[in-house]
């Protein structure tokens, strides 16, 4: 799962009816963040390889505190026309990654990935009972958009991380 910021929408192109031009291209540059994302966090589980033990204490403990997580530089033109900067993190079968212009406060932006994985949890969890897929695709961009309107990063405090947990609850719940 890959969150588009607002700098991956500005490196699309668009025709003048709105649409995106090239779908299949967007389509291979979330791949290729995937791949990469993929490919880094397996090198850092085996890098940390534990005991089974300590597999099993990190398996049961809290979702947000184990989540694996890092940062990497895209280079222009691989896969964006301009340098990227991606930020993920992932644990057991979930990854989701944030794009962001390098210029962006990327401690801001980890602070909302971080955020992002603690509410989308839960509904992820449910996609393995059979929850309906329409419903879950709603549910999840009700969170992405409620803390990246518009691809855009917010400063958020914890008054306000609160208000938008109530909203997202009455939101969610009807």
């Amino acid at each position: 799962m890959a969150f588009i910021s607002k700098s991956f929408l500005n490196d699309c192109h668009y025709c003048t009816n709105g649409h995106v031009e090239d779908r299949s291209g967007r389509k291979e540059k979330l791949l290729a963040i995937a791949q990469r994302v993929q490919s880094e966090y397996s090198f850092k589980r085996v890098t940390q390889r534990s005991d089974l033990y300590d597999e099993l204490l990190v398996a049961s403990a809290e979702y947000g505190l184990n989540l694996e997580g890092g940062a990497f530089r895209s280079l222009r033109g691989e896969p964006f026309e301009s340098e990227k900067a991606i930020l993920w993190l992932g644990r057991d079968n979930n990854g989701f990654a944030l794009v962001c212009d390098t210029h962006e406060n990327r401690m801001l932006a980890e602070n909302t990935l971080r955020l992002l994985c603690k509410f989308l949890q839960p509904h992820i969890k449910n996609t393995s009972q059979g929850t309906e897929p329409v419903l879950l695709v709603d549910r999840i961009a009700a969170i992405v958009n409620r803390f990246l309107p518009n691809g855009q990063l917010l400063f958020l405090n914890h008054r306000i991380i609160r208000h938008f947990e109530k909203e997202l609850e009455m939101l969610l719940s009807a």
